[in-house]
């Protein structure tokens, strides 16, 4: 994960195909990789913008964004484009829902901050 921030951060911009291989990459690796490397994770995934038709396995996507947004300052770093893209990805169905302590945490957040659209997301998720 640190290799592929470290490259998008460069100037160039990943070709289409680097591209393609740096998602596949991260959704086979995110979660041996991804402590530690939260916020270089956060900032890759903003600068790739992944749709619902890169993805191969839905189910380690949703994965690997509840676990970048339960990461202290992942709610607000990560693009809104991903909290789209999750309800996108839920309203397909088929993905199991799981809930961890720290979820009400970040629900009672989202409310006191109005942020309604990603409560509801989030709350739809877990």
């Amino acid at each position: 994960m640190h290799r592929l921030a470290e490259r998008m951060g460069g100037n160039t911009p990943f070709s289409p195909r680097l591209r393609t291989q740096s998602i596949r990459a991260i959704e086979r690796i995110w979660n041996k990789e991804f402590e530690g490397s939260e916020s270089e994770t956060i900032h890759l995934l903003n600068d790739l913008r992944v749709r619902v038709d890169d993805m191969e396995n839905k189910g380690e996507w949703v994965q690997l964004l509840k676990s970048a947004m339960r990461f202290t300052g992942g709610k607000d770093d990560l693009s809104s484009h991903y909290w789209d893209l999750l309800d996108e990805v839920m309203s397909t169905g088929g993905l199991g829902k799981s809930f961890k302590s720290g979820d009400v945490d970040l629900m009672e957040s989202l409310e006191r901050e109005g942020e309604w659209k990603k409560l509801e997301v989030w709350t739809a998720l877990v």
